[in-house]
Formats: C-alpha cells, structure tokens, sequence
C-alpha cells in the first residue's frame, strides 16, 4: 500500500509534467504557424505590388486616352496648318503640339503684296494701224522690176490691224492707186509691236503699155479701215533717190504678213 501511495504523486507529476509539455509544444508550433502564415500572407507582399502598382501607374494611360491624345495632338497639327494657311506671304501658324493635343497657334502674319506689272503689249486687244503707232518706208527691189516695197513696223504698245490695202498717192494724184483684188491674205494681217506687214507696189507695165508715165518723187500713204474706206491722216514716205516712175498701170497689194507674198505679184 505504501508503495502504491509512493507512485502516485509520481504519476500525477508525471501527467502534470506531459501536459505542461503538450501545451508548451502546442503553442511552439502556433507561433511557428503563425509566423508562416505571415509570410506568406498577401498582406506581406502588399509593400511590393503597391510599389509596382504605383510605377506602373505612372506610366500607364487609361483605355482609349492614346487615341484621345493622338487625335488632339493631330487636332492640334490641322488647326495650326489651316490657321498659318491663311498668311500666304507671310508666315504660317506654328503646327499643334503636345501630348495633350494643343492646338497650333494661329498665323502671326498675313499675306501681303499684289501682283503688279501690266500684261505684255502682245496679250492686249489690236487697235486699227495708223499713221500714229506706224512707220512706213518705201525699198526699191531688182525683183520683179518695176516694183517697190513698203514695210509698215509697229511702234506703238499694242499689236495693231492692217487691214485691206494702203491708199497710195503718187505726187498729187487725184486718185489712188489701184489694188490688186487678187492678192486678198486669208485673213486680217496682225502687227506685234516691234514687227512689220509688207505690200507690193508695180509701179508701171513692164511692156510699157501704161499711160501718164511720169517720174514721182513723193508718195503718200493711208491705212484702210475696218469697213475699207481711208481712215486717219496720210503719212508722207520719201521715195528711193531719183523718184520712182510710174504710169497708169500701177497697182498695190494688200498687206501681207511676209515679205516674199508682198514680191510675188
């Protein structure tokens, strides 16, 4: 019996002992857990993907805002372009720029200056040929004998209209000299300025057949108008030295734009 009584504080201290054992083991491997646990835990890693978040964020654009900022930047570009346009000597609008789309600053200048300077004496309308914008000469010619050549040049601005036939007067003839009909040009002969038309002038029968034949010393010489009469004043031509003889056979063609279709009658 005394060894039964012996044994049991033994064993009380002995379950006593297990237990506090038990309980310290248990709460060992609860903290071990829960410090595991907050390892591993979300919570733990938040520092990091915050920091990354936050980086990330910088840099990042919400949906569709590239597009905004692309058309607005482009928005910019047209705005400043159509604007600069408006000074065509000046200068243009500055281009928009900017992520945020800016628009372009408008033109600081505007265009100035006009053209100037008239158009060419060729480009305006042909006024009739007078004695006023003419100069008329009288050449003698080897070929065909017995005949003369006028040159009319313009000296005025604008080109001027030959029309039909000159009026010849040889010294103080009551009448001009007849036209040769046949020698009619395709169409009205046009003087630039600075350029000439011609007529040819038979000045008597080569056979000697024509009448009055006298020695001329002076010829005067009138354009024809539109309509064909004699408009404006005659001009005085002096003739080639020693006059020039003519009869009743005399003829004159119309203007001719070349030299050689004034010749050929």
């Amino acid at each position: 019996m005394r060894v039964l009584a012996s044994r049991r504080p033994r064993v009380r201290l002995l379950a006593a002992a297990t237990v506090a054992f038990a309980a310290f083991s248990l709460t060992a491997c609860q903290g071990d857990a829960d410090a595991d646990a907050t390892d591993s835990s979300p919570q733990a890693s938040a520092p990091a993907a915050g920091s990354d978040a936050s980086d990330a964020g910088k840099g990042a654009k919400p949906a569709g805002s590239e597009k905004s900022d692309d058309a607005a930047s482009d928005a910019g570009k047209g705005t400043g372009s159509s604007a600069g346009s408006a000074g065509s000597a000046g200068s243009g609008g500055s281009q928009g720029t900017g992520k945020g789309g800016s628009a372009g600053t408008s033109g600081s200048e505007s265009g100035s200056g006009s053209g100037s300077g008239s158009g060419s004496g060729s480009d305006a309308a042909p006024v009739p040929c007078t004695a006023a914008n003419t100069k008329v000469r009288v050449t003698a010619v080897s070929r065909p004998i017995n005949h003369i050549l006028l040159t009319a040049t313009n000296t005025g601005t604008v080109p001027c209209f030959a029309y039909h036939a000159p009026f010849l007067r040889f010294d103080d003839a009551q009448a001009p000299v007849p036209v040769l009909r046949d020698s009619r040009p395709q169409a009205v002969v046009t003087i630039a300025p600075g350029k000439s038309a011609y007529a040819g002038v038979m000045t008597a029968a080569a056979t000697g057949e024509g009448e009055g034949g006298h020695t001329a010393q002076r010829l005067t010489v009138t354009y024809a108008g539109r309509s064909g009469d004699a408009a404006g004043r005659g001009a005085t031509v002096a003739l080639p030295s020693g006059g020039v003889y003519v009869d009743s056979t005399h003829t004159v063609t119309y203007w001719q734009q070349e030299m050689d279709l004034a010749l050929v009658w």
